[in-house]
Protein backbone atom coordinates (compact mmCIF):
# COMPACT_ATOMS: atom_id res chain seq x y z
CA UNK A 1 0.00 0.00 0.00
CA UNK A 2 1.23 3.50 -0.66
CA UNK A 3 -0.27 7.04 -0.83
CA UNK A 4 0.44 9.78 -3.63
CA UNK A 5 -0.44 13.21 -4.74
CA UNK A 6 -3.33 12.97 -7.37
CA UNK A 7 -3.95 15.88 -10.23
CA UNK A 8 -7.83 15.97 -11.47
CA UNK A 9 -9.06 18.50 -14.29
CA UNK A 10 -12.18 19.20 -14.10
CA UNK A 11 -13.59 21.89 -16.78
CA UNK A 12 -11.28 25.14 -15.80
CA UNK A 13 -9.38 24.33 -12.68
CA UNK A 14 -7.25 21.70 -11.21
CA UNK A 15 -7.89 19.81 -8.25
CA UNK A 16 -5.59 17.37 -5.69
CA UNK A 17 -6.25 14.81 -3.42
CA UNK A 18 -4.11 12.26 -1.40
CA UNK A 19 -4.94 9.09 -2.84
CA UNK A 20 -3.85 5.43 -1.73
CA UNK A 21 -3.26 2.60 -3.45
CA UNK A 22 -4.08 -0.93 -2.05
CA UNK A 23 -4.58 -4.58 -3.58
CA UNK A 24 -7.81 -6.34 -4.13
CA UNK A 25 -6.95 -9.61 -5.56
CA UNK A 26 -5.21 -9.20 -8.20
CA UNK A 27 -5.85 -5.79 -8.99
CA UNK A 28 -4.49 -2.61 -7.73
CA UNK A 29 -6.87 -0.18 -7.18
CA UNK A 30 -6.66 3.43 -5.91
CA UNK A 31 -9.01 5.02 -2.71
CA UNK A 32 -9.25 9.11 -2.25
CA UNK A 33 -8.14 9.61 1.36
CA UNK A 34 -8.43 13.26 1.49
CA UNK A 35 -9.51 16.30 -0.85
CA UNK A 36 -7.51 19.09 -1.16
CA UNK A 37 -9.03 21.54 -2.89
CA UNK A 38 -8.09 23.78 -5.63
CA UNK A 39 -4.59 23.41 -7.05
CA UNK A 40 -3.68 26.94 -7.25
CA UNK A 41 -5.50 28.00 -4.19
CA UNK A 42 -3.67 25.56 -1.89
CA UNK A 43 -0.34 26.72 -3.71
CA UNK A 44 -1.48 30.32 -2.99
CA UNK A 45 -2.37 29.98 0.74
CA UNK A 46 0.80 28.16 1.57
CA UNK A 47 -1.33 24.91 2.45
CA UNK A 48 0.65 22.67 -0.14
CA UNK A 49 3.81 24.00 1.44
CA UNK A 50 2.90 23.14 4.61
CA UNK A 51 1.88 20.01 3.87
CA UNK A 52 5.24 18.71 1.99
CA UNK A 53 7.01 20.35 5.39
CA UNK A 54 5.21 18.49 7.86
CA UNK A 55 5.37 15.06 5.98
CA UNK A 56 9.06 16.21 5.25
CA UNK A 57 9.80 16.45 9.89
CA UNK A 58 7.49 13.52 10.89
CA UNK A 59 8.63 11.01 7.68
CA UNK A 60 12.59 12.68 8.66
CA UNK A 61 13.15 13.18 4.91
CA UNK A 62 14.49 16.34 2.72
CA UNK A 63 11.01 18.15 1.73
CA UNK A 64 11.68 19.82 -1.74
CA UNK A 65 8.96 21.61 -4.44
CA UNK A 66 11.10 20.29 -7.14
CA UNK A 67 11.74 16.73 -6.82
CA UNK A 68 10.57 13.74 -4.29
CA UNK A 69 11.79 10.55 -3.41
CA UNK A 70 11.15 7.54 -5.39
CA UNK A 71 11.50 5.14 -2.82
CA UNK A 72 11.10 1.22 -4.40
CA UNK A 73 10.02 2.91 -7.97
CA UNK A 74 12.47 0.94 -10.68
CA UNK A 75 11.79 2.36 -14.36
CA UNK A 76 10.03 0.50 -16.70
CA UNK A 77 10.65 2.00 -19.81
CA UNK A 78 11.45 5.06 -21.28
CA UNK A 79 9.16 5.93 -25.15
CA UNK A 80 8.81 8.83 -27.01
CA UNK A 81 5.54 10.83 -26.29
CA UNK A 82 6.58 13.99 -28.27
CA UNK A 83 6.14 12.29 -32.02
CA UNK A 84 2.88 10.63 -30.85
CA UNK A 85 1.31 13.79 -29.49
CA UNK A 86 2.25 15.98 -32.35
CA UNK A 87 1.39 13.96 -35.19
CA UNK A 88 -1.85 12.95 -33.62
CA UNK A 89 -2.36 16.34 -33.78
CA UNK A 90 -1.49 16.55 -37.67
CA UNK A 91 -3.73 13.02 -38.07
CA UNK A 92 -7.31 14.57 -36.91
CA UNK A 93 -6.29 18.02 -38.29
CA UNK A 94 -6.77 16.31 -41.62
CA UNK A 95 -9.25 13.56 -40.42
CA UNK A 96 -7.46 10.96 -41.65
CA UNK A 97 -8.90 8.02 -40.11
CA UNK A 98 -12.01 8.99 -41.84
CA UNK A 99 -10.52 9.57 -45.35
CA UNK A 100 -9.00 6.33 -44.84
CA UNK A 101 -11.69 4.39 -43.98
CA UNK A 102 -14.37 6.59 -46.77
CA UNK A 103 -11.22 5.58 -49.45
CA UNK A 104 -10.96 2.18 -48.75
CA UNK A 105 -13.78 0.85 -48.28
CA UNK A 106 -13.99 -1.53 -51.00
CA UNK A 107 -11.59 -3.39 -49.56
CA UNK A 108 -12.67 -6.05 -46.58
CA UNK A 109 -10.38 -5.97 -43.54
CA UNK A 110 -10.19 -7.67 -40.10
CA UNK A 111 -8.04 -5.11 -38.43
CA UNK A 112 -8.01 -1.29 -37.79
CA UNK A 113 -6.31 0.03 -40.99
CA UNK A 114 -5.78 3.95 -38.95
CA UNK A 115 -3.85 2.48 -36.35
CA UNK A 116 -2.08 0.36 -38.92
CA UNK A 117 -0.88 3.36 -41.24
CA UNK A 118 -0.14 5.91 -38.27
CA UNK A 119 2.42 3.71 -36.68
CA UNK A 120 3.69 3.72 -39.81
CA UNK A 121 3.89 6.58 -41.02
CA UNK A 122 4.98 7.51 -37.26
CA UNK A 123 8.18 5.83 -38.32
CA UNK A 124 8.53 7.18 -41.25
CA UNK A 125 8.95 10.31 -40.38
CA UNK A 126 10.83 9.61 -36.87
CA UNK A 127 12.93 6.78 -37.78
CA UNK A 128 12.62 5.22 -41.29
CA UNK A 129 12.89 2.59 -41.66
CA UNK A 130 11.29 -1.28 -42.88
CA UNK A 131 7.69 -2.17 -42.56
CA UNK A 132 9.25 -5.26 -39.85
CA UNK A 133 11.67 -2.66 -38.24
CA UNK A 134 8.60 -0.50 -37.57
CA UNK A 135 7.00 -3.79 -36.34
CA UNK A 136 9.79 -4.64 -34.11
CA UNK A 137 10.18 -0.95 -32.65
CA UNK A 138 6.41 0.23 -31.54
CA UNK A 139 7.16 -0.09 -28.24
CA UNK A 140 9.34 3.14 -28.72
CA UNK A 141 6.52 5.10 -29.40
CA UNK A 142 4.16 6.10 -26.53
CA UNK A 143 0.90 5.15 -26.18
CA UNK A 144 0.51 4.06 -29.89
CA UNK A 145 -1.67 0.50 -30.21
CA UNK A 146 0.44 -2.49 -30.77
CA UNK A 147 -0.18 -3.94 -34.43
CA UNK A 148 0.80 -7.32 -36.17
CA UNK A 149 3.35 -7.08 -38.30
CA UNK A 150 0.68 -8.82 -41.07
CA UNK A 151 -1.37 -5.74 -40.65
CA UNK A 152 1.57 -3.39 -42.37
CA UNK A 153 1.62 -5.23 -45.09
CA UNK A 154 -2.08 -5.67 -45.55
CA UNK A 155 -2.35 -1.72 -44.82
CA UNK A 156 -0.18 -0.95 -48.49
CA UNK A 157 -2.37 -2.76 -50.48
CA UNK A 158 -5.96 -0.83 -48.91
CA UNK A 159 -3.90 2.25 -49.49
CA UNK A 160 -2.82 1.57 -52.94
CA UNK A 161 -6.66 0.81 -53.99
CA UNK A 162 -7.62 4.05 -52.54
CA UNK A 163 -4.67 5.92 -53.63
CA UNK A 164 -6.60 8.84 -55.88
CA UNK A 165 -9.75 9.21 -53.27
CA UNK A 166 -7.07 9.61 -50.29
CA UNK A 167 -5.43 12.21 -52.82
CA UNK A 168 -8.84 13.95 -53.79
CA UNK A 169 -10.12 14.09 -49.95
CA UNK A 170 -7.03 15.39 -48.50
CA UNK A 171 -6.45 18.04 -50.97
CA UNK A 172 -10.16 18.99 -50.31
CA UNK A 173 -9.01 19.24 -46.46
CA UNK A 174 -6.14 21.35 -47.26
CA UNK A 175 -8.22 24.23 -49.03
CA UNK A 176 -10.50 24.42 -45.93
CA UNK A 177 -8.25 24.42 -43.60
CA UNK A 178 -5.45 26.94 -44.91
CA UNK A 179 -8.18 28.58 -47.39
CA UNK A 180 -5.76 27.81 -50.10
CA UNK A 181 -6.00 29.60 -53.23
CA UNK A 182 -4.47 27.49 -55.95
CA UNK A 183 -3.69 29.11 -58.75
CA UNK A 184 -0.14 28.33 -59.59
CA UNK A 185 0.94 24.63 -59.30
CA UNK A 186 4.54 23.20 -59.26
CA UNK A 187 5.26 19.74 -61.00
CA UNK A 188 8.67 18.13 -61.39
CA UNK A 189 9.68 14.60 -61.76
CA UNK A 190 12.68 12.43 -59.99
CA UNK A 191 13.29 8.54 -60.34
CA UNK A 192 13.34 6.30 -57.25
CA UNK A 193 15.69 3.33 -57.34
CA UNK A 194 15.26 -0.53 -56.00
CA UNK A 195 18.31 -2.41 -55.33
CA UNK A 196 18.08 -5.04 -57.60
CA UNK A 197 18.58 -5.87 -61.54
CA UNK A 198 15.11 -7.64 -61.43
CA UNK A 199 12.62 -5.52 -64.07
CA UNK A 200 9.10 -5.52 -64.75
CA UNK A 201 6.04 -3.91 -65.80
CA UNK A 202 6.73 -0.80 -63.55
CA UNK A 203 10.12 -1.26 -62.25
CA UNK A 204 12.80 -0.96 -65.62
CA UNK A 205 16.03 0.72 -66.10
CA UNK A 206 16.18 4.26 -67.08
CA UNK A 207 18.47 7.65 -66.80
CA UNK A 208 18.60 7.96 -63.08
CA UNK A 209 18.49 10.81 -60.83
CA UNK A 210 20.63 8.90 -57.98
CA UNK A 211 23.04 7.81 -60.62
CA UNK A 212 22.20 4.37 -59.95
CA UNK A 213 22.32 3.18 -63.24
CA UNK A 214 22.42 -0.19 -62.67
CA UNK A 215 19.89 -0.59 -60.69
CA UNK A 216 15.34 -1.06 -61.94
CA UNK A 217 13.83 2.53 -61.00
CA UNK A 218 10.49 3.56 -60.74
CA UNK A 219 9.52 7.60 -61.86
CA UNK A 220 7.73 9.62 -59.52
CA UNK A 221 5.97 12.93 -60.78
CA UNK A 222 4.99 15.28 -58.00
CA UNK A 223 2.70 18.14 -58.10
CA UNK A 224 2.70 20.35 -55.29
CA UNK A 225 1.69 24.08 -54.28
CA UNK A 226 4.23 27.14 -54.07
CA UNK A 227 4.36 26.65 -50.28
CA UNK A 228 5.76 22.95 -51.20
CA UNK A 229 2.49 21.09 -49.59
CA UNK A 230 1.93 18.46 -51.49
CA UNK A 231 -1.21 17.79 -54.05
CA UNK A 232 -0.88 14.55 -55.67
CA UNK A 233 1.28 12.42 -57.52
CA UNK A 234 1.78 9.89 -59.87
CA UNK A 235 4.14 6.50 -60.63
CA UNK A 236 5.56 5.21 -64.15
CA UNK A 237 7.74 2.53 -65.32
CA UNK A 238 11.44 3.60 -64.97
CA UNK A 239 12.47 3.98 -68.35
CA UNK A 240 9.58 6.95 -68.51
CA UNK A 241 10.81 9.85 -70.06
CA UNK A 242 10.37 12.45 -67.81
CA UNK A 243 8.78 15.18 -70.20
CA UNK A 244 6.49 12.05 -70.88
CA UNK A 245 4.48 12.21 -67.41
CA UNK A 246 3.26 15.55 -67.40
CA UNK A 247 0.04 14.86 -69.14
CA UNK A 248 -1.43 12.29 -65.91
CA UNK A 249 -0.68 15.49 -63.98
CA UNK A 250 -2.78 17.86 -66.63
CA UNK A 251 -5.36 15.18 -65.93
CA UNK A 252 -5.38 14.64 -62.18
CA UNK A 253 -5.74 18.60 -61.87
CA UNK A 254 -8.63 19.05 -63.88
CA UNK A 255 -10.61 15.82 -63.82
CA UNK A 256 -10.27 15.02 -60.48
CA UNK A 257 -9.15 17.84 -58.15
CA UNK A 258 -11.11 20.21 -60.67
CA UNK A 259 -8.85 23.25 -60.78
CA UNK A 260 -9.56 25.53 -63.96
CA UNK A 261 -7.76 28.39 -63.48
CA UNK A 262 -4.27 27.47 -63.05
CA UNK A 263 -0.34 27.86 -64.30
CA UNK A 264 1.82 25.02 -64.26
CA UNK A 265 5.50 25.88 -63.27
CA UNK A 266 7.99 23.19 -64.44
CA UNK A 267 12.28 23.52 -65.68
CA UNK A 268 13.31 22.50 -69.00
CA UNK A 269 12.83 18.96 -68.94
CA UNK A 270 9.00 19.29 -68.99
CA UNK A 271 9.71 21.94 -72.30
CA UNK A 272 8.54 19.88 -75.18
CA UNK A 273 6.00 21.31 -77.89
CA UNK A 274 3.84 18.55 -76.65
CA UNK A 275 3.62 19.20 -73.21
CA UNK A 276 2.95 22.95 -73.93
CA UNK A 277 0.29 22.00 -76.04
CA UNK A 278 -1.36 19.64 -73.51
CA UNK A 279 -1.28 22.34 -71.20
CA UNK A 280 -3.22 24.61 -73.05
CA UNK A 281 -5.51 22.15 -74.55
CA UNK A 282 -6.09 21.67 -70.88
CA UNK A 283 -7.07 25.22 -70.33
CA UNK A 284 -4.17 26.11 -68.24
CA UNK A 285 -1.30 28.08 -68.58
CA UNK A 286 2.48 27.44 -67.83
CA UNK A 287 6.03 28.84 -66.77
CA UNK A 288 8.59 27.10 -67.82
CA UNK A 289 12.16 26.77 -68.25
CA UNK A 290 13.50 27.70 -71.90
CA UNK A 291 15.92 26.06 -73.74
CA UNK A 292 17.62 29.46 -75.32
CA UNK A 293 20.13 27.58 -77.38
CA UNK A 294 17.39 25.68 -79.53
CA UNK A 295 15.53 28.62 -80.47
CA UNK A 296 15.32 29.82 -84.42
CA UNK A 297 18.47 31.87 -85.23
CA UNK A 298 16.93 35.05 -85.12
CA UNK A 299 15.14 34.91 -81.48
CA UNK A 300 18.89 33.85 -80.63
CA UNK A 301 20.53 36.60 -81.90
CA UNK A 302 17.58 39.10 -80.18
CA UNK A 303 17.99 37.10 -76.62
CA UNK A 304 22.14 37.94 -76.90
CA UNK A 305 21.52 41.57 -77.40
CA UNK A 306 22.16 43.23 -73.90
CA UNK A 307 21.67 46.96 -75.12
CA UNK A 308 17.83 46.21 -75.24
CA UNK A 309 18.06 44.85 -71.25
CA UNK A 310 16.78 46.90 -68.52
CA UNK A 311 17.91 46.98 -65.03
CA UNK A 312 16.52 44.55 -62.48
CA UNK A 313 18.96 44.60 -59.25
CA UNK A 314 22.00 45.99 -58.60
CA UNK A 315 25.24 44.76 -56.18
CA UNK A 316 25.05 45.41 -52.93
CA UNK A 317 28.33 45.95 -52.58
CA UNK A 318 29.51 47.80 -56.07
CA UNK A 319 26.44 49.17 -57.25
CA UNK A 320 27.12 48.06 -60.24
CA UNK A 321 23.82 46.37 -61.98
CA UNK A 322 23.61 42.67 -61.01
CA UNK A 323 20.64 41.62 -63.14
CA UNK A 324 19.19 42.48 -66.27
CA UNK A 325 15.71 41.40 -67.63
CA UNK A 326 13.81 42.14 -71.22
CA UNK A 327 10.44 40.61 -72.72
CA UNK A 328 10.28 39.20 -75.77
CA UNK A 329 6.56 38.53 -77.69
CA UNK A 330 7.22 34.97 -78.96
CA UNK A 331 4.94 32.49 -81.80
CA UNK A 332 5.93 29.03 -80.63
CA UNK A 333 4.63 27.08 -83.60
CA UNK A 334 3.78 23.34 -82.53
CA UNK A 335 2.04 20.66 -83.69
CA UNK A 336 -0.09 19.23 -81.81
CA UNK A 337 -1.42 15.69 -81.56
CA UNK A 338 -5.36 14.62 -80.10
CA UNK A 339 -5.83 10.85 -78.72
CA UNK A 340 -6.95 10.01 -82.15
CA UNK A 341 -3.39 10.76 -83.68
CA UNK A 342 -4.67 13.51 -85.83
CA UNK A 343 -2.17 16.07 -85.91
CA UNK A 344 -2.94 20.25 -86.30
CA UNK A 345 -0.39 22.81 -86.70
CA UNK A 346 -1.05 24.82 -83.70
CA UNK A 347 1.15 28.32 -82.92
CA UNK A 348 1.58 28.99 -78.79
CA UNK A 349 1.59 32.91 -78.37
CA UNK A 350 4.40 33.46 -75.23
CA UNK A 351 6.21 35.73 -73.70
CA UNK A 352 10.02 34.55 -73.47
CA UNK A 353 11.65 36.11 -70.53
CA UNK A 354 15.03 36.61 -70.69
CA UNK A 355 17.52 37.77 -67.95
CA UNK A 356 21.27 37.76 -67.86
CA UNK A 357 23.22 37.32 -64.28
CA UNK A 358 26.72 38.69 -63.48
CA UNK A 359 26.52 35.80 -60.78
CA UNK A 360 25.48 33.25 -63.78
CA UNK A 361 28.10 34.10 -65.89
CA UNK A 362 30.96 33.70 -63.43
CA UNK A 363 29.85 30.29 -62.59
CA UNK A 364 28.66 29.52 -66.75
CA UNK A 365 32.75 30.33 -66.61
CA UNK A 366 33.88 28.15 -63.90
CA UNK A 367 31.94 25.41 -65.47
CA UNK A 368 33.03 25.27 -69.06
CA UNK A 369 36.82 25.79 -67.24
CA UNK A 370 35.92 22.68 -65.55
CA UNK A 371 34.79 20.77 -69.04
CA UNK A 372 36.98 21.99 -70.95
CA UNK A 373 39.45 20.78 -68.46
CA UNK A 374 38.14 17.24 -68.98
CA UNK A 375 37.69 17.73 -72.41
CA UNK A 376 41.71 17.69 -73.06
CA UNK A 377 41.80 15.02 -70.38
CA UNK A 378 39.61 12.51 -73.05
CA UNK A 379 41.91 13.99 -76.00
CA UNK A 380 44.95 12.19 -74.48
CA UNK A 381 43.31 8.68 -74.41
CA UNK A 382 40.37 8.74 -77.36
CA UNK A 383 39.13 5.93 -75.84
CA UNK A 384 37.26 7.42 -73.13
CA UNK A 385 35.59 9.67 -75.37
CA UNK A 386 31.92 7.71 -75.05
CA UNK A 387 29.73 10.49 -73.41
CA UNK A 388 27.77 13.04 -75.99
CA UNK A 389 27.18 15.60 -72.48
CA UNK A 390 29.46 17.44 -70.47
CA UNK A 391 33.03 17.69 -72.08
CA UNK A 392 31.74 16.04 -75.44
CA UNK A 393 30.55 19.11 -76.66
CA UNK A 394 33.97 20.66 -77.19
CA UNK A 395 34.98 17.78 -79.09
CA UNK A 396 34.84 17.47 -83.06
CA UNK A 397 36.07 15.52 -85.47
CA UNK A 398 39.29 16.74 -88.38
CA UNK A 399 38.92 15.90 -92.09
CA UNK A 400 40.05 12.11 -90.98
CA UNK A 401 37.44 11.98 -88.55
CA UNK A 402 39.73 12.19 -86.20
CA UNK A 403 39.00 13.77 -82.62
CA UNK A 404 40.15 16.97 -81.82
CA UNK A 405 39.57 20.09 -79.30
CA UNK A 406 37.04 22.66 -80.91
CA UNK A 407 37.40 25.77 -80.10
CA UNK A 408 34.94 28.00 -82.05
CA UNK A 409 32.78 25.64 -79.61
CA UNK A 410 33.84 26.95 -76.44
CA UNK A 411 33.25 30.18 -78.05
CA UNK A 412 30.37 29.93 -79.10
CA UNK A 413 29.27 28.30 -76.04
CA UNK A 414 30.81 31.64 -74.14
CA UNK A 415 28.06 33.80 -75.71
CA UNK A 416 25.91 32.67 -73.73
CA UNK A 417 27.13 33.04 -70.22
CA UNK A 418 25.30 34.45 -67.56
CA UNK A 419 21.38 34.20 -70.08
CA UNK A 420 18.75 32.40 -68.68
CA UNK A 421 14.98 32.32 -70.35
CA UNK A 422 11.44 31.63 -69.16
CA UNK A 423 8.76 30.89 -71.61
CA UNK A 424 4.96 31.77 -70.17
CA UNK A 425 1.76 31.73 -72.17
CA UNK A 426 -0.07 34.20 -69.32
CA UNK A 427 -0.67 37.36 -70.71
CA UNK A 428 -1.68 39.61 -67.64
CA UNK A 429 1.76 38.51 -65.14
CA UNK A 430 4.39 41.03 -64.96
CA UNK A 431 7.42 40.24 -65.80
CA UNK A 432 8.92 39.82 -61.72
CA UNK A 433 5.83 37.97 -60.49
CA UNK A 434 7.04 35.09 -63.79
CA UNK A 435 10.04 35.62 -62.00
CA UNK A 436 9.14 34.89 -58.84
CA UNK A 437 6.63 32.37 -59.76
CA UNK A 438 9.74 29.89 -61.57
CA UNK A 439 11.52 30.60 -58.38
CA UNK A 440 9.55 29.24 -56.22
CA UNK A 441 10.57 25.31 -58.20
CA UNK A 442 12.85 25.26 -55.61
CA UNK A 443 9.86 24.13 -52.64
CA UNK A 444 9.31 21.00 -55.15
CA UNK A 445 13.21 20.22 -55.14
CA UNK A 446 13.04 20.52 -51.55
CA UNK A 447 10.11 18.34 -51.53
CA UNK A 448 12.15 15.57 -53.48
CA UNK A 449 14.76 16.15 -50.73
CA UNK A 450 12.49 15.72 -48.00
CA UNK A 451 11.32 12.46 -49.40
CA UNK A 452 14.07 11.03 -50.74
CA UNK A 453 16.47 11.75 -47.51
CA UNK A 454 14.73 12.56 -44.55
CA UNK A 455 11.72 9.91 -45.29
CA UNK A 456 14.12 7.73 -47.08
CA UNK A 457 11.40 6.96 -49.48
CA UNK A 458 14.52 4.63 -51.57
CA UNK A 459 15.47 2.84 -52.23
CA UNK A 460 12.18 0.84 -51.86
CA UNK A 461 12.12 -3.05 -50.35
CA UNK A 462 8.79 -3.26 -51.85
CA UNK A 463 8.42 -6.03 -55.28
CA UNK A 464 4.82 -5.75 -56.24
CA UNK A 465 3.48 -3.00 -58.13
CA UNK A 466 0.17 -2.72 -55.76
CA UNK A 467 2.86 -2.95 -52.79
CA UNK A 468 4.74 -0.11 -54.24
CA UNK A 469 2.12 2.17 -54.84
CA UNK A 470 0.81 1.61 -51.33
CA UNK A 471 4.22 2.61 -50.11
CA UNK A 472 4.67 6.09 -51.87
CA UNK A 473 0.84 6.83 -50.40
CA UNK A 474 2.07 6.32 -47.12
CA UNK A 475 4.93 8.27 -47.97
CA UNK A 476 2.75 11.13 -49.25
CA UNK A 477 0.71 10.95 -46.28
CA UNK A 478 3.66 11.20 -44.42
CA UNK A 479 5.15 13.82 -46.26
CA UNK A 480 1.84 16.02 -45.74
CA UNK A 481 1.99 15.71 -42.06
CA UNK A 482 5.16 17.01 -41.80
CA UNK A 483 5.45 19.56 -44.25
CA UNK A 484 2.22 20.68 -42.72
CA UNK A 485 3.72 21.04 -39.11
CA UNK A 486 6.80 22.73 -40.84
CA UNK A 487 4.24 25.81 -42.18
CA UNK A 488 2.70 26.12 -39.46
CA UNK A 489 5.84 26.72 -37.10
CA UNK A 490 6.79 29.08 -39.64
CA UNK A 491 3.90 31.03 -39.26
CA UNK A 492 5.12 31.42 -36.00
CA UNK A 493 8.45 32.58 -36.91
CA UNK A 494 10.22 29.28 -36.42
CA UNK A 495 11.85 27.68 -39.59
CA UNK A 496 12.98 24.01 -38.84
CA UNK A 497 13.86 21.47 -40.97
CA UNK A 498 12.17 17.69 -40.74
CA UNK A 499 15.47 16.63 -39.40
CA UNK A 500 15.73 19.55 -36.48
CA UNK A 501 11.63 18.93 -35.70
CA UNK A 502 12.26 15.25 -35.59
CA UNK A 503 15.43 15.89 -32.95
CA UNK A 504 13.06 18.28 -31.22
CA UNK A 505 9.89 15.37 -30.97
CA UNK A 506 12.54 12.96 -29.92
CA UNK A 507 13.83 15.18 -26.51
CA UNK A 508 10.16 14.75 -25.05
CA UNK A 509 10.41 11.18 -23.26
CA UNK A 510 8.22 9.99 -20.81
CA UNK A 511 9.34 7.11 -18.40
CA UNK A 512 7.27 4.68 -16.91
CA UNK A 513 8.34 3.56 -13.04
CA UNK A 514 6.52 1.21 -10.68
CA UNK A 515 6.92 -0.38 -7.25
CA UNK A 516 4.87 -2.98 -5.59
CA UNK A 517 1.81 -1.35 -5.66
CA UNK A 518 1.65 2.05 -7.68
CA UNK A 519 2.68 3.22 -11.26
CA UNK A 520 4.12 6.99 -12.13
CA UNK A 521 5.10 8.59 -14.88
CA UNK A 522 7.61 11.30 -15.88
CA UNK A 523 7.97 13.46 -18.87
CA UNK A 524 11.34 14.90 -19.36
CA UNK A 525 11.83 18.12 -19.94
CA UNK A 526 11.18 19.41 -23.59
CA UNK A 527 13.91 21.69 -25.87
CA UNK A 528 12.85 25.12 -26.93
CA UNK A 529 11.96 23.61 -30.68
CA UNK A 530 9.95 20.82 -28.96
CA UNK A 531 8.05 23.42 -26.19
CA UNK A 532 7.42 25.63 -30.00
CA UNK A 533 6.02 22.31 -31.35
CA UNK A 534 3.91 21.57 -28.98
CA UNK A 535 2.32 25.08 -27.99
CA UNK A 536 1.99 25.90 -32.15
CA UNK A 537 -0.45 22.41 -31.71
CA UNK A 538 -1.74 23.63 -28.13
CA UNK A 539 -0.60 20.42 -26.74
CA UNK A 540 -0.84 20.46 -22.52
CA UNK A 541 2.41 18.78 -21.28
CA UNK A 542 2.46 17.65 -18.22
CA UNK A 543 5.60 18.61 -15.67
CA UNK A 544 6.84 15.86 -12.92
CA UNK A 545 5.05 13.19 -12.06
CA UNK A 546 1.95 11.76 -12.18
CA UNK A 547 0.45 9.03 -11.33
CA UNK A 548 -1.80 9.34 -15.06
CA UNK A 549 -0.14 8.73 -18.25
CA UNK A 550 0.28 11.78 -20.73
CA UNK A 551 -2.71 12.45 -23.50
Amino acid sequence: MSMFLKRTKSKNFTYLSIVETFRSGHEVKHRTLLQLGREDEVRANGALQRLVESIARVGDVVATTRGVSLGGFEEQSRSNWGAVAVFRKLWELYDLTAVLDSACRSRKRGFNLSEAVFATVLGRVMRPSSKRRVYERQDDFFGVSHVPLQHFYRAMDALAEGKDEIEQQLFERQKNLFNLQIDVVLYDVTTLYFESVRADELKDFGFSKDAKFGEVQIVLGLLTDTEGRPIGFDVFPGNTFEGHTLVAALHKLKKRFQIRQVVIVADRGMNSKVNLCAIKEAGFDYIVGSRLKSLCATIREDVLDRSLYKPLSLDRETGEIDVEIRSIDYSNDCVAVDATGQKTKVTLSERLICTWSKGRAEKDVRDRDVLVTRAKEMLEAPSKIVSKRGPRRFISTDINKEPIFDEQKVREDARWDGFYGIQCSHKTLRETEILEAYHTLWRIEDSFRTLKHSLQTRPIFHWTPRRIKGHLVMCFISFLLERTAQLELKKRGLSLSPEAIRDALNSIQVSLLKDDFSILYLISKPTDAAASLLKTFKIPLKRGFSSEPPI
